[in-house]
């Protein structure tokens, strides 16, 4: 690996996690994000996270969640999926 390569594998802005795709990167999303993707208030998400319908977000810390870009991506492409079997 040459110094370029080295800085560049060592950059903390790159260390988002690729998930069975390379175009795909996970990153974590917050609340007012993911109501404006999945087209549902908070009231909403957080029930359907209760119901065990909807993603459960990630501790971050003490007082932070956020979810997985990828979880998200997923429940939509299965909302889409589902509407198009009825």
């Amino acid at each position: 690996m040459d110094s370029k390569e080295s800085l560049h594998h060592n950059n903390p802005s790159r260390l988002a996690m690729n998930i069975n795709a390379p175009s795909l990167t996970v990153r974590f999303i917050k609340l007012p994000e993911v109501e404006k993707l999945v087209a549902l208030k908070k009231s909403s998400i957080y029930a359907s996270v209760r119901s065990g319908t909807f993603p459960a977000p990630v501790r971050l810390s003490s007082r932070s969640v956020a979810w997985s870009s990828a979880a998200i991506d997923a429940w939509i492409a299965a909302r889409i999926k589902a509407s198009e079997e009825v």
